[in-house]
């Protein structure tokens, strides 16, 4: 082989382990979710979170929730890019967020027998889960609008609704609940989508 030849050979070889080193940059910069550390801790607060709001009361209410579940989002989401799924996430811990500083606005905490510092910490813990999701994702990233209707009707049909506070309360207390286990599997998949 001629020296033109072997120069021709390290010049495509050197650009394209540049070009895989500047994909694998882009991917590493611009991938949501690998920018996103603070996920690997997120099953530490989910945990948490879901332990407080079982800890909270007594048994879940058997009452069914006057909305349904919205198993579409959920599902949606879950087949989404990592980008939508953190969006998702961090859409409804804002929504679950404001649910509950809706309910402590409502009504006293007097009505339900929950323990008034598991609630606390409870409340502080979505707030911390919902401020550190809310890095990983861009900022011009709209909420999804199916979600916020689904939460305004919850909040309509239940705080708005109910003539027994105690009722409404232990009813969001179990609507809450499943949501979590939901978004705590989400992560799941995304941290899994992220390790491939």
């Amino acid at each position: 082989m001629s020296h033109t030849g072997i120069v021709v050979i390290i010049t495509l070889i050197t650009i394209m382990l540049k070009g895989i080193s500047l994909l694998f940059f882009m991917g590493v910069v611009l991938s949501p979710g690998l920018c996103c550390d603070w996920l690997a801790h997120f099953g530490h607060l989910s945990n948490q979170s879901l332990s407080l709001i079982r800890i909270m009361g007594g048994p879940l209410t058997n009452q069914q929730s006057p909305v349904s579940f919205p198993k579409e989002l959920y599902r949606r989401a879950h087949n989404a890019t990592v980008d939508f799924q953190l969006a998702f996430l961090r859409d409804s811990l804002k929504l679950i967020k404001r649910l509950w500083l809706k309910l402590f606005q409502h009504d006293e905490l007097s009505s339900v027998t929950w323990g008034t510092t598991n609630t606390e910490h409870f409340l502080m813990t979505i707030l911390r889960q919902h401020r550190e999701v809310k890095r990983c994702v861009s900022k011009k990233r709209k909420a999804d609008g199916k979600l916020v209707k689904y939460y305004l009707t919850l909040e309509r049909h239940t705080l708005h609704q109910k003539a027994n506070r105690t009722e409404a309360w232990e009813l969001i207390r179990k609507v809450t609940q499943h949501h979590l286990e939901q978004l705590h599997m989400l992560v799941a998949s995304i941290i899994h989508a992220i390790s491939r």
